[in-house]
């Protein structure tokens, strides 16, 4: 059984997806389940934005609360 992750603090969302069971999280929790071209990404709702992000392999993830997440970008 995988160790869960803290998603109240900076994580990569490819860690967040190989963790969770995506198909429990739906909008509720603002994240986005992708199956494109046979890869799978999340897209996270940040309300900056007013909208789901995809993020980069750089980028990392924090959970805010009521289904917001905000992206810190770089390293």
């Amino acid at each position: 059984m995988k160790d869960l992750l803290n998603v109240y603090e900076w994580n990569y969302p490819e860690d967040i997806l190989n963790s969770l069971d995506i198909s429990t999280f739906k909008d509720k929790y603002g994240i986005k389940y992708v199956l494109s071209h046979g890869k799978s990404t999340l897209l996270f709702y940040v309300h900056y934005y007013g909208r789901y992000v995809l993020t980069n392999e750089n980028e990392k993830v924090k959970y805010l609360g009521n289904g917001e997440w905000e992206i810190k970008y770089g390293n």
